[in-house]
C-alpha cells in the first residue's frame, strides 16, 4: 500500500509546510533568551572591527566585555555583517535567523527530495536548532546555505551549487569533509564552483585583514579557553574519557568511513553523510552546532534503513542532545549521538525502496536514491 503522502497535492504540502513554519518560529521565539543578550554581541564585534584589527584579542575583549566568545569567523563574513551596524544589529540578526529557519523548512521538499511531508512539524522537536537560535548563533543561516546548495544542484546548476556551498567557509571547521564528498561523487562542476568561490572569498578576506592578521588569529585561538569535554565530536569523546590519543584515531576512522560511503550512495545521501562526518571531526564545535544535522536527520529518518531511522529519531527526543549540560563523563552522551548517527549512515545497508515516498507533483523531477544513476564524470 502506497504511503498517503504519495498522493498529496502541492497545495496540501504547502499548507503543512506553512503550518510547520508557524509552529517552529513560534517555539523559537518563545525559547529565545533575549535579543542582544548573547552571541549577537560577538557578531557585532566582528562587524565593528572588520579590518586589520579583526583578530586582535585585546580589542575584541574590550568590546565584548563580559561576553567570553570572540569572533573567529572569516573576514568576508564580518564584511557582510557591516551594513547591519546601521540598524538595530541584534534585532536584525534575530529577524534574519527567523527568516532563514522559515526558508529551510519551505525548501525541504526540494533540498531533500522526498520525505513524509505530513510529519514536517517534527522539526519542532529538533532541540539543537532551538539551542542555536536561543543563544543568537547563526545556525539557521548556515542551514539555509546547505539547503540552497542542494536545491541548485537538484535544479541542474552544479557550479552555482558549489559557489553557494563555499559560503560555509565563514566557519570552515564545521564543514571540512563536504568538498571531499563532492570530489568522490565526481561532481566536478560543483567542485570547481566551490573552489572558484573559495578563491574569491579568500582574496577578499586577505584584502580586508592583511597577512599579519594570521598571526593575530593564531594568538587569539591560543588564548581562548576551550571545553573539549563539551564538544559533540571525536575530540569530545576523547576528552570525556581522558584518552587524548583517541581523538586522532576516531578522526581518521570517521574521515575514512565518510569518504568510503559517499562513493556508493546518491548525491543527496552523500551530502548528508558529509554533514554528519564534518561535525564529528570538527576540532571546535559545540552542541548548538548540531543544528547542522537537521538535513541528515530528516533525510535518513524517512529514506534510511531501520538502523538509520532509529539513530535519526533519537535527535527528535528533545532532552537527549542536551546531555552536554551535565559534567563529564555524562556530557559525552551528545557526542555519542553524533557518533551513532555517523555509524548508521556509513555502515548500514541501503534503504528499503518500499519505505521511500515520492516527491510531490510539480517539484523538480529527480531519481530516487535507489535508482539514481552513478555520478557522471564532469569536466
Amino acid at each position: 500500500m502506497k504511503p498517503k503522502d504519495f498522493e498529496w497535492k502541492p497545495g496540501q504540502v504547502r499548507i503543512v509546510l506553512c503550518l510547520t513554519v508557524f509552529l517552529t518560529l513560534a517555539s523559537l521565539v518563545y525559547l529565545h533568551r533575549g535579543i542582544g543578550a548573547n552571541d549577537s554581541a560577538m557578531f557585532r564585534v566582528g562587524a565593528t572591527l572588520c579590518g586589520p584589527d579583526l583578530y586582535r584579542y585585546d580589542m575584541q575583549s574590550k568590546l565584548l566585555g563580559s561576553h567570553n566568545t570572540p569572533f573567529f569567523r572569516a573576514p568576508f563574513y564580518a564584511w557582510l555583517l557591516r551594513p547591519l551596524l546601521r540598524t538595530d544589529f541584534a534585532f536584525v540578526v534575530f529577524l534574519l535567523n527567523l527568516a532563514a529557519a522559515a526558508a529551510v523548512i519551505l525548501l525541504l521538499p526540494r533540498s531533500l527530495g522526498k520525505y513524509r511531508y505530513g510529519l514536517s512539524p517534527l522539526i519542532i522537536l529538533f532541540s539543537p536548532l532551538a539551542a542555536n537560535f536561543s543563544i543568537e548563533q547563526d545556525g539557521a543561516l548556515a542551514l539555509l546555505i546547505l539547503s540552497l546548495s542542494l536545491v541548485a544542484e537538484s535544479a541542474g546548476y552544479p557550479f552555482l551549487a558549489g559557489a553557494i556551498l563555499a559560503l560555509t567557509l565563514e566557519k570552515p571547521s564545521l564543514f571540512l569533509l563536504l568538498p571531499l564528498v563532492i570530489a568522490v561523487q565526481k561532481r566536478y562542476r560543483m567542485l570547481w564552483g566551490y573552489v572558484a568561490c573559495a578563491c574569491v572569498l579568500a582574496t577578499v578576506s586577505l584584502w580586508i585583514v592583511g597577512l599579519p592578521a594570521i598571526r593575530d588569529y593564531i594568538n587569539m585561538v591560543a588564548q581562548y579557553t576551550l571545553a573539549p569535554e563539551k564538544m559533540p565530536t571525536a575530540r569530545g569523546i576523547a576528552a570525556s574519557l581522558g584518552l587524548p590519543p583517541l581523538w586522532p584515531i576516531l578522526t581518521v576512522l570517521a574521515v575514512a568511513a565518510t569518504v568510503w560511503r559517499a562513493r556508493t550512495v546518491s548525491f543527496k545521501a552523500a551530502f548528508c553523510i558529509g554533514i554528519v562526518g564534518s561535525l564529528f571531526v570538527s576540532p571546535q564545535s559545540y552542541m548548538h552546532d548540531c543544528c547542522m544535522l537537521l538535513l541528515p536527520v530528516f533525510y535518513f529518518l524517512f529514506n534510511g534503513s531501520a538502523f538509520q531511522k532509529c539513530a535519526s529519531a533519537l535527535w527528535l527526543v528533545p532532552a537527549a542532545p542536551l546531555a552536554f549540560l551535565f559534567p563529564p563523563p555524562w556530557s559525552i552522551y551528545t557526542a555519542l549521538l553524533v557518533a551513532l548517527l555517523l555509524c548508521s549512515v556509513t555502515v548500514a545497508t541501503a534503504p528499503n525502496p518500499e519505505t521511500v515516498t515520492a516527491p510531490i507533483r510539480g517539484a523538480s523531477e529527480r531519481l530516487s536514491p535507489e535508482t539514481e544513476l552513478p555520478p557522471q564524470h564532469n569536466s
